[in-house]
This record gives C-alpha cells, sequence and structure tokens, in this order.
C-alpha cells in the first residue's frame, strides 16, 4: 500500500522507550500483604516511590472495590509470581492475581469494580515471573502515565474473565509506556468503550510458551491485538488514536474479529505511527494493521504506517 502519511499538525506526545534497568527490589523483599491489605480497604492508595532505584516487590494484588484510586510520584514494583486466587470461571477454573493489578471483583457474588484509577506507577514483570502487567475486567477504569516493562505476558489485557459482566467497559488508557510482551503488548477481548491514547507500545518478542503447538513461538506477538474469545465477546466503541506502535514480532495492529459477531463492532484507528513491526516470520499474519476483509465498523484512516514486515494495511 506505500507509506501513509499522517497530517503534520498531528503529534504524538510519546519519548523514546523507557530504559530498564536502573531499579531493582532487594532480594526477599516482598511487600504483598501490606499493599494488598490497603487494596483490600479501598479508597486511594499513595505508593511513594522508594530511595535508591528501590522497588516494591509483590505477588498479583487484587483491586476489587469500587473507587481504588492506586497512584504514586514514580514508584516502581517489580513483580515475583501470581497472587492468590479468589475466582473461578465458569468451567470451575481457578484464577489467581496473576497480574501486577489484577482490576476484578474478588469473589462471585460480588459485581466487577467500578471507578478504579492507576496512575504514575513503573511496573516490572521479569520472564521468571510469568504474569502480566495490568488486567482489567472491570468498568470506568482509568490507566495514566504508568508504565509497564520487562517480559510480562502482556503488558495490559482487558476483558471481562469471571467478572459476571462478560465484558470490562468505560476504560481508558493514555499517555503510558508499555514496552515488552512475550505474547502481545496489548490484548482486547472484550470491551464496551475503550480508548487507548497517546502511548507507546512496542517490544511484542513472539516468545510465549503455546501448550497446544509444544513451542514458544506463534503467538500474535502484536501492539494491540483486539481479538474476542467467543463470538458473544462484544469489541464496541474502541478508539485507539495518537498512539506510537512500533518494534513488535508481529503486527502493529491486529484484528481478530469473529466473521459473525454476536454485537457488531465499532473500532477507530486513527491518527497512529505504526512502523518497524514485523520483525520476526513466526508470528501467523504481519503488517502494519491487520484487519477483517469488508468488516463494518471499522474507521481506519490519517495514520502514518510504513516499514513494517508485510503489507502496511491487510483487509
Amino acid at each position: 500500500m506505500g507509506f501513509a502519511i499522517l497530517l503534520a499538525s498531528v503529534a504524538l506526545v510519546l519519548g523514546p522507550p523507557a530504559p530498564t534497568g536502573g531499579a531493582t527490589a532487594a532480594p526477599g523483599r516482598d511487600d504483598t500483604a501490606t499493599l494488598q491489605a490497603q487494596l483490600d480497604a479501598g479508597g486511594t492508595v499513595f505508593l511513594p516511590a522508594l530511595p535508591n532505584g528501590q522497588c516494591y516487590a509483590t505477588h498479583g494484588l487484587w483491586v476489587s472495590l469500587d473507587g481504588t484510586s492506586i497512584v504514586s510520584d514514580g514508584a516502581c514494583i517489580v513483580a515475583l509470581e501470581p497472587g492468590p486466587v479468589r475466582l473461578h470461571s465458569p468451567d470451575g477454573d481457578p484464577i489467581p492475581a496473576d497480574a501486577v493489578f489484577f482490576v476484578n471483583r474478588s469473589s462471585d457474588v460480588n459485581a466487577a469494580p467500578h471507578g478504579v484509577t492507576i496512575a504514575g506507577l513503573r511496573l516490572i514483570v521479569p520472564r521468571s515471573a510469568s504474569m502480566f502487567g495490568i488486567e482489567i475486567y472491570a468498568n470506568d477504569v482509568s490507566v495514566e502515565g504508568v508504565r509497564v516493562e520487562g517480559n510480562p505476558i502482556d503488558s495490559l489485557l482487558v476483558g471481562g474473565r469471571a467478572n459476571g459482566e462478560g465484558y470490562s467497559s468505560n476504560v481508558s488508557i493514555r499517555d503510558s509506556s508499555f514496552t515488552g510482551g512475550t505474547r502481545n503488548v496489548v490484548s482486547v477481548t472484550a470491551v464496551q468503550g475503550l480508548t487507548i491514547e497517546h502511548c507507546l507500545l512496542t517490544g511484542a518478542d513472539d516468545t510465549n510458551y503455546l501448550p497446544e503447538t509444544g513451542h514458544a513461538y506463534g503467538n500474535p506477538a502484536a501492539g494491540i491485538d483486539v481479538e474476542p474469545n467467543a463470538p458473544a465477546d462484544p469489541i464496541v466503541g474502541v478508539r485507539i488514536t495518537g498512539n506510537q506502535i512500533e518494534g513488535n514480532a508481529g503486527p502493529g495492529i491486529l484484528l481478530a474479529l469473529p466473521p459473525a459477531p454476536a454485537t457488531a463492532p465499532s473500532v477507530d484507528i486513527s491518527g497512529n505511527r505504526i512502523t518497524g513491526n514485523g520483525l520476526k516470520t513466526t508470528p501467523p499474519v504481519l503488517g502494519g494493521i491487520v484487519a477483517p476483509a469488508g468488516q463494518p465498523g471499522l474507521t481506519i484512516g490519517g495514520n502514518v504506517i510504513g516499514q513494517n514486515g508485510g503489507p502496511d494495511l491487510v483487509r
């Protein structure tokens, strides 16, 4: 398709990828009990930055109460491994807190939380933790000024797993950087109302182990993978705008939508810079933006797309 030129008046409020060095957790440090107790009390949890580049360290944390805010002046948190099980899937599988912040209800009798804010934090997920950065299965959630780095499965996942509603709603992701993912950088599986704006999305490397194939390759490895788990999972009101999406093993943006979804999708992809993706041949598809041919409800335009492995736009 060639190189699509974006109007010069559109600027991305982003810098280069954040450095991954210079911040560590002391050997044996574990702040899980203290942090989880604060989150279970609700309200605003302020985490001050620690001196000398030190980080908090924690197992996965449940964020389950309405109106919870987790804010900081730049503190870092290193992931240890998944936290406790508080939910079960409809088929009975235990669900642990396998993200640094696992935003979901914490009991089958409760509703998914509303009004959660995560801001000003740096989350570091080592490969050994086998975790996500942030998982959102909730409503009215804002993530702003957050950095997720390291080797998470996904830096960010938005969906509806076991939250009682089957989807998240009114989720806003702004002015953040997500710089790693062994499966994808960002995965979206079920949502009604999602904005991803002015973010850096880079570093999907296609190294997540897939039990069905027995290989640690063949993942989508996308900057953003919008892929419902079932035709009934909605993908509605999704806006991906003003982002820098680069340096991913697979496509910059992958829209893997079913041919006959239960709810008509609506996705707007505009004003993004999508360059230098498709770095490996192992992901199933490559390109700048990969979307279903003839799919209604998709608006794609005004993006800078070029220098990707595979076509700039596949439809």
